[in-house]
């Protein structure tokens, strides 16, 4: 590439420039630039070529009548629609007279525009452009008019301003070998050949969705480029020079020179590559073996350095980071991945293992889409039939991750494009191709895969190498305890707080102990532990450390557990796959694994022999593949010395739709495979241990084998696989299911694409009604595979339900926007739950779940619940009367930190960053929220009494209003002024109190130390303007102070990030000097009221009287106060900057380690480590029971019977799938009950209590209806339950709300004398109390769940839920 300075380049020493890179804005990279030239959608196409002939630009962007912009047009697309299709002259200058908007489909960018504010940063822009998005337009201004004014901002003004910063990214130094450039990129590389015509060259460049070709000679020599650059001045008269040869046809457009290509080595840095880029102005270099032969080996885009630049998209990747942690994600961004086979299993893997971020994907498949083939891979359509499967599902899969680098192939599966790759996957290989790739692998150290599906049934077998040594194996955090004391012996005793998490032979390592000779246990150094209790354990000591005294323990002392490396050795496929052990996932088919894995390999050797899968339903074929099964139990070294026989029943039913690949199978395995993946690449989290096989056979319907043949013939339809294993009238089953689907997030994206490949509600009645009240944020995108870029900010149930009938034209999704809760029920009324044939959630939040399952409950309806935490997931079917509902057994509480361990004594960083939390919401959402509802309220004290609020807590709301408007802020100074208050009342004065209070001598009333373990002394900060923490508290408290009271900011030139704004107003501001109060009394033990201050007035409403008269009046507010709403995933609304500066700042106080932006957000944000591999695996079990329901299987009689349905708890990170039967619901019986009114004194005295039953063994499904009408008495319902069930009615009262509380109306009570209501009507006594009611309450929720209490001599009356149908006369 020549000897060059980067200062030769550009004009000045990069070295010199220290300008952060962040505060680089859109404006910035487009202020030189000129105002944008457009097309109108209206406009002709030789208008528009025209256009960029006149204005010599090779692409414009298509507005509309309401100057909005549309999509891209380029020269090379006006060139594809009119010519490149082998049109003559006469039809050409017909296309000229298309529209745009007639053809804008047709456009590359079509989907892609991207528009950007002013304001917008660097990264934001650069965002896009890191997955091929080649130019974006940012708003520069507006004109007179409001109407936007744009510039058009490239991949070269991104990669001018990276050069302009390089030293904030330090992959530029790396060469193109190290970040694998080449390698991936020589996957997909198309070259062209010099004898070739530019017509052929631009053609390849369609038909291969390339936008440049390296153009070489007979020797293969690197001679030249052709891009889409070069149509440049192309209009009609002179299209006939693209049939000229290639070279000429360059050297033409170049005023007879012919400009030699750019090229690099894999040895050069990235950063020259870009310079090079830059300075010659092209948007690719090619990577050449030498400057003699020149042979291709690879290409450099802008859109690759752009990318390796970015690095790990956090934002985006955030919750799966969480799951996996920064390391693991490092090692992803660097992993190739070969996957061969995209049948609906391939497309399943492929898009988990996109989505997970690796480096590049590189799709595999020599076969021809197929109509059945729709069934199952998502992202196959009709116009797709007869074409290649991985080139045709190409494009979407880019789309779902433009960060990783996805390219298809249709060669063979030879060694050179294996040895591309460090992860290889094959599906539905046959065991010759298997062994022979999987040594391969063996020898060049790549990690193998390989992955079957047939019908029900699914197998995966991993070989990781001789040595795979595993860095984390549980994806666990490390256990970490506060050390309370050590006793003589040596145990170690931890606080109560935490129970130990790690066992015995753990390693461990200790900090901040403290006594006279143990210290040296701080160094660091793993240890093992050994007879670990839940609160205490002892270490094994070394020979040198026999002698330790542990009764000179003083204090302190903080315990971690070391996670272990695990080493595992892996055989070759060739080595075991005759008969190899394999467990069982689901202990009631003992066996079945091992029987799966031989019918497999039965199967495998029919489709060698006859090139084809088994027909459906086919005696003959059946019995073949069983011969060929028992021959391969037979055979030497086989399964028969295991004294192993067939199950031939399983077989016959396996076998006879095992032409299929179904939905359901695909997306559990899809999950399974995808984590495989994972792991081989990052090393953590514990492998398969070679084999793992699952099936579920006993989704078939039960009379499945009597059906006749014709139920599973070839329909020639999307759902053909679906048909053979299940019948057409199973499958028109399917088609009339009537849905409900809660939620349209990573769960929901997973089930609308299930659903719409099985058919479910494509039918004339069937439909899938689907609610989420949300709107797409980009963090969705790394798992809400259904999402993309340009979806953000629009409705979750909206996006999927049209991008799911895409996948499925027969589809009907219906989108709803409303959340399901008690204040929509007229919307999910009794006729929407009553039309419903199942509920599937898809939630993410325990609250939600409790609420449907009651109303599942209510109208008896089937619930499939599912959920996923990091890699575990969980799936459970809900039978009315059969099984146990989703709520009868509750989750755990969520620990509860006491309030005084936040506001004084925090000893982890969790609870620095949970109280930063509560000052981000206190001071930016509930303070300025109050302040509003002050103003703008008749009567704030009454509004508050009369929603049942204390006295007390209106106290505490007023004191937050005052504490609010106490210092007044009019401008941006100000806010200043009161970011730096904020600081020293937090980080200061606060700790200077606490000590003052309870200093670092300071003992309890029972003389021990005060600040003992887990309390840590704390030391106050001072405030300085060059600690970055501190200033990251003050620009950010600053920017949202301004905020809510609506203050200008400072954006211009980024002003208001910039450090330099506020030193000024930092420097002549002095705080006054805090004076500890020998008053204020902090609470020190969490046993107190909950609350900071322990001292509360006595005169509480004189206190609240005092504070009204404080504030300002109405009149004299000429101001508003606007809330914040805390959202985490805006890098850019200060919201995180802040939690992060006070939850830092405070550990600091309590010399706690601090974490970066990114663990700040999970933990203040309260992010649920989510990944798409444990979802797909989630979703795909419940489809299998969905099939169970529609196929009307078995639930166990008793618990003796194993009934056919089954939940699951599943742990991805360990490889472990635990299948369990549904549970019985729980029954109510009659009983006897002791009562000990005096069990102290008195414990031989008891009393008898007995429960009655009605009816007897009923359960939380069951229900009693009465028919109320509007003529019915009380004496009426008393007759009625006195004649059915013999019961006396006492007490009849409706639960309402009043002031806020949840209260019991009686009706009538006899303890209340209520004999002069017997005669009374229902109806009469109801609206009497309750005036604003109705009867029925709606038109759609005709009944009512009144509190009946009843008696038969004495007895206690259980009953189930008593329901009031409200009839007409």
């Amino acid at each position: 590439m020549g000897n060059v300075s980067a200062k030769e380049i550009l004009g000045f020493d990069i070295e010199k420039r220290k300008v952060e890179f962040a505060k680089t804005r859109a404006t910035h990279l487009v202020n030189d630039k000129r105002d944008l030239i457009f097309a109108n959608i209206n406009d002709t196409v030789k208008q528009t070529l025209d256009l960029l002939n006149k204005e010599n630009v090779i692409a414009v962007p298509i507005f509309n009548d309401k100057n909005e912009p549309l999509a891209m047009i380029s020269m090379f697309d006006i060139v594809c629609h009119i010519f490149l299709n082998g049109e003559d002259k006469e039809v050409m200058e017909e296309k000229m007279n298309d529209t745009l908007g007639s053809i804008i489909g047709e456009v590359e960018e079509h989907e892609h525009l991207t528009r950007f504010g002013p304001d917008e940063p660097l990264e934001k822009l650069a965002e896009p452009m890191s997955g091929a998005i080649h130019r974006v337009l940012v708003t520069h201004r507006v004109d007179q008019n409001d109407k936007p004014i744009y510039r058009m901002c490239t991949q070269t003004d991104i990669i001018r301003h990276f050069i302009h910063y390089s030293s904030s990214f330090p992959d530029v130094q790396k060469n193109i070998q190290e970040l694998e450039l080449a390698k991936t990129s020589l996957i997909d590389l198309v070259t062209m050949k010099d004898t070739q015509t530019a017509y052929e060259g631009f053609k390849i460049m369609k038909d291969q969705e390339k936008i440049a070709l390296p153009i070489v000679d007979e020797n293969g020599r690197l001679v030249a480029t052709l891009s889409c650059s070069d149509l440049k001045g192309t209009n009609v008269d002179n299209l006939e020079d693209l049939h000229k040869p290639v070279i000429e046809f360059l050297r033409e457009k170049n005023g007879g020179k012919l400009e030699q290509p750019v090229t690099c080595s894999e040895g050069d840095s990235l950063f020259l590559v870009m310079l090079f880029a830059l300075s010659l102005k092209v948007h690719r270099v090619w990577i050449i073996d030498n400057e003699m032969d020149r042979n291709v080996q690879g290409v450099v885009s802008l859109t690759d350095i752009i990318n390796k630049i970015r690095g790990v998209d956090e934002d985006l990747q955030s919750r799966v980071i969480g799951a996996f942690g920064k390391e693991a994600m490092q090692s992803l961004s660097k992993a190739n991945v070969l996957i061969s086979g995209m049948t609906g299993l391939g497309a399943e893997v492929a898009k988990n293992v996109i989505l997970s971020a690796v480096n590049s994907v590189t799709l595999h498949d020599t076969k021809k889409a197929e109509i059945g083939d729709l069934g199952s891979n998502f992202y196959l359509t009709e116009e797709h039939v007869g074409h290649n499967r991985a080139t045709s599902i190409l494009k979407r899969m880019r789309e779902l991750n433009p960060n990783v680098k996805v390219t298809a192939t249709m060669n063979e599966l030879s060694n050179e494009l294996v040895g591309l790759h460090s992860v290889v996957v094959l599906i539905g290989s046959p065991t010759e191709e298997s062994i022979r790739i999987n040594n391969f692998c063996r020898e060049k150290g790549i990690k193998f895969i390989k992955a079957d599906t047939y019908g029900l049934a699914g197998g995966v077998f991993c070989d990781f190498g001789d040595k795979f040594v595993i860095k984390d194996p549980t994806g666990e955090a490390p256990g970490v305890n506060i050390i309370s004391k050590i006793e003589e012996d040596g145990k170690i005793i931890v606080v109560s707080e935490e129970q130990i998490s790690f066992g015995d032979d753990a390693m461990v390592r200790f900090t901040e102990i403290k006594g006279e000779g143990l210290e040296c246990l701080n160094d660091g150094v793993p240890r093992q532990v050994t007879d670990v209790h839940p609160f205490s354990f002892k270490i094994k000591l070394s020979e040198a450390e026999k002698d330790l005294d542990f009764s000179k323990y003083v204090t302190g002392g903080i315990v971690e557990e070391v996670k272990l490396e695990k080493e595992m050795a892996f055989d070759s496929y060739e080595s075991v796959y005759k008969a190899p052990f394999i467990n069982d996932s689901d202990l009631s088919k003992f066996g079945r694994s091992i029987q799966l894995h031989a019918i497999f390999q039965g199967l495998d050797a029919f489709r060698r022999k006859h090139n084809r899968l088994v027909k459906p339903r086919s005696k003959e074929d059946i019995e073949e593949v069983i011969a060929a099964t028992k021959a391969f139990i037979d055979q030497e070294g086989g399964y028969a010395d295991m004294g192993l026989q067939l199950d031939e029943e399983i077989c016959k039913l396996l076998v006879s739709g095992s032409v299929a690949v179904l939905n359901p199978i695909a997306t559990t395995f899809g999950g399974i495979v995808g984590q495989e993946v994972i792991k081989a690449a990052t090393r953590k989290f514990t492998p398969i241990n070679q084999f793992l096989y699952l099936d579920s056979i006993h989704s078939l319907p039960k009379n499945i084998e009597e059906l006749p043949d014709e139920e599973f013939e070839r329909q020639n339809s999307r759902y053909d696989h679906q048909i053979a294993v299940f019948g057409k009238t199973y499958q028109q089953k399917l088609h009339d299911q009537k849905y409900f689907l809660v939620g349209s997030g990573a769960l929901g994206c997973e089930f609308m694409k299930n659903f719409a490949m099985c058919g479910i509600g494509c039918g004339e009645n069937g439909y899938v009604k689907v609610t989420d009240d949300d709107v797409i944020e980009k963090s969705n995108l790394s798992r809400q595979f259904l999402f993309r870029n340009w979806h953000i900010h629009k409705l979750k149930s909206e996006v999927s339900c049209a991008v799911a009938k895409h996948m499925n034209p027969d589809f009907h999704p219906i989108p709803m926007m409303e959340r399901v809760m008690t204040s929509t029920e007229n919307v999910f009324n009794d006729d929407f739950w009553n039309d419903l044939t199942g509920v599937c959630n898809a939630l993410d939040n325990i609250k939600a779940r409790l609420y449907i399952d009651q109303r599942c409950i209510r109208f008896e309806k089937s619930l499939l619940e599912s959920g996923t935490l990091g890699p575990k997931c969980h799936s459970q079917v809900v039978i009315p009367h059969k099984t146990q509902h989703y709520g009868a057994t509750p989750d755990p509480p969520d620990k509860h930190t006491p309030a005084c361990t936040l506001h004084n004594f925090p000893h982890n960083v969790e609870h620095c960053l949970q109280w930063g939390r509560s000052q981000f919401v206190g001071n930016f959402e509930d303070a300025p929220d109050e302040v509003k509802k002050f103003y703008s309220s008749e009567d704030y004290i009454k509004e508050m009494k009369d929603n049942g609020m204390s006295e007390k807590d209106i106290l505490e709301k007023l004191e937050s209003i005052q504490e609010c408007l106490s210092f007044q802020t009019t401008s941006f100074e100000d806010c200043i002024r009161w970011a730096r208050l904020k600081f020293d009342e937090y980080f200061t004065n606060k700790i200077l109190q606490l000590t003052h209070n309870f200093p670092k001598d300071a003992t309890t009333k029972k003389g021990s130390p005060f600040w003992a373990p887990p309390k840590r002394y704390p030391d106050a900060c001072f405030f300085d303007h060059n600690d970055v923490m501190h200033m990251q508290f003050i620009i950010s408290a600053t920017n949202l102070r301004a905020n809510i009271c609506g203050i200008p900011v400072p954006v211009e030139g980024n002003a208001n990030r910039n450090v330099e704004t506020y030193v000024p107003t930092l420097t002549e501001f002095q705080p006054p000097k805090f004076q500890p109060s020998e008053d204020k009394k902090i609470k020190a033990e969490a046993s107190a009221e909950e609350g900071e201050e322990v001292n509360i007035p006595l005169d509480v409403e004189q206190e609240i009287q005092n504070i009204i008269d404080s504030l300002p009046k109405k009149e004299e507010v000429q101001w508003k106060m606007t809330p914040e709403d805390f959202e985490k995933d805006d890098d850019y609304n200060h919201h995180m900057d802040f939690i992060g500066a006070v939850g830092n700042l405070r550990a600091r106080n309590y010399q706690i380690g601090e974490v970066d932006k990114l663990k700040a957000k999970l933990i203040a944000g309260r992010i649920i480590p989510a990944i798409a591999t444990a979802t797909a695996t989630a979703t795909g079990l419940i489809m299998l029971e969905l099939y169970k329901l529609v196929s009307g299987r078995d639930v166990g009689a008793d618990f003796k019977t194993c009934g056919e349905y089954r939940n699951t708890s599943n742990n991805l990170a360990l490889a472990e799938f635990n299948f369990y039967d549904t549970t019985l619901p729980d029954t109510h019986t009659s009983y006897e009950e002791k009562i000990y009114p005096d069990p102290e004194n008195h414990p031989e005295y008891f009393e008898e209590e007995e429960h009655i039953a009605i009816p007897d063994n009923y359960t939380i499904w069951d229900k009693i209806y009465f028919d109320l009408t509007p003529s019915t008495t009380i004496q009426d319902i008393i007759d009625h339950f006195k004649k059915e069930y013999e019961i006396d009615l006492t007490t009849l009262a409706i639960e309402t709300k009043e002031k806020g509380k949840d209260k019991m109306i009686a009706l009538y009570a006899t303890y209340l004398g209520h004999k002069d209501r017997l005669n009374k009507s229902f109806f009469d006594l109801y609206l009497t109390r309750f005036p604003e009611k109705s009867l029925p309450p709606s038109d759609c929720c005709k009944w009512i769940i009144p509190s009946l209490a009843f008696e038969r001599d004495e007895a206690v009356i259980d009953t189930p839920v008593i329901i009031f149908n409200i009839k007409e006369e």
